[in-house]
């Protein structure tokens, strides 16, 4: 069996440790299935969302599709124990969907069907054309509260989601609908202006599921969002790519004449009203480029921003240009990472590549600073961490061909994953084999796997050090399980001589005196651990 190997997680949560997979669930039995989103809840449950076909089962839940293709949506537990599971589908094809939560635990669930959308048995809405959106809230056993749809008007009239969703801590609900021809939210009916491009309806539901407000977008083009996010005052970030000439009010973008798709970023305050619009053209004609995920860092207000990108593109001045650059449509590509002020300024902007396909699919910050993106390297899921200048660092890879579409972390350092691969899959202890044509996945990684919490006797940490400069016994060593921890010394009235908030086992006492001195080490796997130490010189 091949050996995953991670190295990651000592950079994020201060934790000298390898992460280690607890457990995994494959999702899939026959044609094209995949975990397209996940998030953790309140409690540290894990509800996941995706697409399947025939029947698969999950856990000891048996889902199967009405027809063709059905959503389906399940919750574990940390443990991975599968709490319940349901399809969401109908007589025709159902797909794109993507998850949310709020601080109550409420799930939001956004997604599209073909005709009738079925829940629980029930045909809860309908539309005549191509493609449907739906956004429904369920509760935390996973029944449906309420439910809304864009719904389309017409035989080729066409509404799409492509799961993209987000949730405010309180449930109110921003989603980007893309739309062709004829389509109806509540009593209002949109008609797409470009007989041959779709248009954007931006949308904000209440946790009651009333329509707050809704924006809709004009262009002689497409606009293709790929995600939606909100920042604590309630403004609305939005990245993907677009075509032709894309207008918010006043501002307005366009790619060049013979350009394909190009990458945009808009922000809108709370209440539905453009701020600014960003435009980073490709200077090659007929390549394809799309922002794919954004997060707004809460104190600078400043955006990270990933996706990928064909050919040159132009990041306010700087020029990004892929590896191995082909001046054709072929499947090639590079990552683009970039950073933009509050104002949409872009700081920087850099790449990475190879002469495969890569693809940044997801980005996240982490509380200590810098960020992770998720996506494919070479076509094979990949994780790589950067620093907040965007410097990289730790990269993983599994060795089967597929993408990770989702990260979410755990406050002890764990984390999960989830995509779709297909080919064998093997790492660690876990040896998979596609079911059909493509499988969904989800994985959790846990540093403190094979070091949880234990009592300090555990631990091999010496009580004595004689810094005398001969190299012996210079340092105080904690037990390499603890490196990594917190540690505060204190002399024997109670006062603190040293502190380090990731140590790495260089102190030595410079400066004190022989004496016994107490110390304690926090650490997220082995918790707190208290001892002494002499200093005899």
């Amino acid at each position: 069996m091949n050996k995953l190997l991670l190295l990651l997680l000592f950079w994020l949560f201060s934790l000298n440790l390898h992460a280690q997979i607890q457990w995994g669930h494959q999702i899939g039995s026959t044609g094209m299935n995949s975990i397209e989103s996940h998030i953790v809840d309140k409690d540290g449950n894990i509800i996941s969302v995706g697409h399947f076909e025939g029947t698969i089962t999950i856990g000891d839940h048996r889902l199967t599709s009405i027809e063709s293709t059905d959503m389906f949506m399940y919750k574990a537990n940390p443990a991975g124990q599968v709490l319940w599971a349901k399809a969401l589908g109908g007589p025709q094809s159902g797909g794109d969907v993507g998850v949310a939560a709020d601080k109550f635990g409420n799930l939001y669930v956004a997604g599209g069907f073909i005709k009738e959308l079925v829940i629980d048995g029930k045909v809860v809405l309908e539309g005549e054309g191509i493609w449907n959106t739906f956004i429904g809230k369920f509760d935390t056993n996973g029944k449906l509260l309420w439910s809304k749809g864009v719904l389309t008007k017409n035989r080729y009239a066409e509404a799409r989601v492509m799961g993209v969703l987000t949730a405010s801590s309180e449930g109110e609900v921003v989603l980007p609908v893309q739309f062709w021809g004829a389509v109806q939210l509540e009593n209002q009916i949109y008609t797409s202006q470009n007989p041959r491009g779709s248009d954007l309806i931006l949308v904000k539901i209440s946790s009651t599921g009333q329509v707050m407000w809704s924006y809709r977008s004009t262009h002689d083009g497409s606009v293709y969002p790929r995600e939606v996010e909100l920042d604590e005052a309630g403004n609305v970030y939005l990245t993907g790519a677009y075509t032709g000439t894309f207008k918010m009010g006043q501002l307005g973008i366009a790619t060049l004449p013979d350009s394909w798709d190009d990458i945009f970023v808009a922000k809108l305050d709370k209440q539905g009203r453009p701020v600014w619009l960003k435009g980073f053209n490709n200077s090659i004609d007929r390549l394809s480029s799309t922002g794919m995920s954004l997060e707004v860092e809460p104190k600078t207000k400043s955006i990270y921003l990933t996706g990928w990108f064909k050919g040159r593109v132009d990041f306010g001045g700087i020029i990004l240009e892929e590896t191995g650059i082909v001046e054709s449509p072929g499947v090639p590509a590079d990552i683009f990472l970039a950073n933009l002020a509050e104002n949409g300024t872009v700081n920087w902007a850099k790449s990475l590549g190879s002469e495969g396909h890569d693809l940044g699919w997801e980005l996240k910050l982490l509380p200590s600073g810098g960020f992770v993106v998720a996506g494919a390297w070479v076509f094979q899921p990949f994780l790589q961490q950067f620093d907040a200048a965007g410097n990289p660092g730790e990269r993983i890879h599994f060795n089967a061909g597929g993408y990770i579409s989702n990260i979410t972390f755990e406050r002890n350092g764990a984390f999960y994953i989830s995509g779709q691969f297909w080919g064998p899959l093997n790492a660690e202890h876990i040896s998979w084999n596609t079911r059909g044509e493509t499988n969904g996945f989800l994985m959790k990684f846990d540093p403190c796997a094979a070091k949880k919490s234990v009592s300090g006797s555990a631990f091999k940490t010496y009580n004595v050090i004689t810094p005398n400069g001969d190299g012996k016994n210079e340092f105080f060593a904690l037990d390499p399980a603890l490196a990594g921890a917190k540690l505060q010394v204190y002399n024997r009235w109670g006062g603190k001589v040293y502190e380090s908030s990731h140590y790495t086992n260089d102190w030595s006492g410079t400066g004190l005196p022989e004496a016994v001195y107490h110390w304690v080490a926090s650490h997220d796997c082995a918790g707190t651990l208290k001892g002494t130490v002499t200093i005899i010189r």
